[in-house]
């Protein structure tokens, strides 16, 4: 059974109950702990310049230390960014006892190191305060917080614009699809610009159509799947003109018109089916997690919000 809130407070923290998180500072460090994201475990986070790597890689060293020193910690590491964590489960009586042993030892090995908390977004020291943007919890100084609640806002006020996004997929797909034609005139598989074409599409739809939906992703799709069709036969058509234009001096628009006569030929619609159905899945396999999140993100509340915690 989950522990009420309180419980898990050590002596000297503030407790959010909106966003159910509890923070305070130690050894100068601030901290902040997250309770039961998951099943039975906590979160403990500290943010702070990481930036030497010096400094950094003997604060993760010691960080698998303490993973091997105690048998509840279940993850230490950091975000990559400005973040370091550690998770562990749950003890019975034992979690306030937990809780501060890993704040003493993380905070003294800080000190020990000179890292000092910073603004994630300025990198300065100075007024800092923790933030909830859209569900994320950050560090921020209060300049830094108030130029992003401007910037939420003019997000906010922001309309999909459909058919400038459809544009903007059909250049960014465009584009992509340069790379499918290089690979496949240099006898590569061309299929692995596969997802070139669908990132440039997404993400030329977003710049232009300001936000992306459900419909954007269905419409980003489609165009991806004609595009990759154009490009193949675009790339045949080069093919054409190579072969043709020395001894029957044809343009290269007389090599794209014959395109069509040409797929009447078994062996070569054969060939061109089979460069495309490979494409096609090679795409497919290797876009379908980007495809994915893009999905999964029109789900979310589309309004985004900065709160002080």
């Amino acid at each position: 059974m989950e522990k009420d809130i309180w419980q898990l407070r050590p002596a000297g923290f503030e407790i959010n109950e909106q966003f159910k998180v509890i923070y305070g500072r130690v050894n100068g460090i601030n901290v902040m702990l997250e309770p039961y994201k998951t099943v039975n475990t906590h979160y403990l986070t500290f943010r702070m310049d990481l930036s030497d790597e010096d400094k950094r890689e003997e604060l993760l060293s010691y960080l698998r230390t303490l993973e091997n020193q105690y048998s509840y910690i279940t993850y230490a590491g950091w975000n990559h960014k400005f973040m370091i964590y550690l998770s562990f489960h749950t003890s019975e009586d034992e979690d306030l006892l937990h809780i501060n042993t890993l704040i003493d030892k993380v905070t003294e090995k800080c000190n020990e190191l000179g890292l000092y908390n910073c603004c994630e977004n300025c990198k300065r020291r100075g007024d800092f305060r923790f933030v909830d943007i859209s569900g994320d919890k950050y560090q921020m100084c209060s300049s830094c917080a108030e130029k992003f609640k401007d910037s939420l806002e003019n997000f906010n006020q922001k309309h999909e614009k459909v058919i400038l996004g459809i544009l903007g997929g059909i250049i960014g797909a465009m584009l992509g699809s340069l790379l499918w034609i290089l690979l496949d005139q240099v006898h590569f598989i061309a299929g692995i610009a596969g997802y070139a074409i669908v990132f440039c599409s997404f993400k030329g739809y977003i710049k232009l159509g300001g936000r992306i939906s459900k419909k954007g992703v269905v419409a980003c799709i489609i165009i991806c799947i004609f595009t990759i069709l154009g490009a193949d036969l675009f790339s045949f058509a080069i093919d054409i003109y190579k072969e043709f234009a020395g001894s029957y001096h044809i343009t290269f628009s007389q090599a794209i018109l014959s395109v069509p006569l040409f797929l009447t030929e078994k062996r070569i619609l054969g060939r061109i089916l089979l460069n495309l159905g490979l494409g096609y899945l090679i795409a497919f396999i290797g876009c379908y997690s980007f495809v994915e999140g893009v999905w999964k993100t029109t789900e979310k509340k589309q309004t985004k919000e900065i709160h002080y915690i």
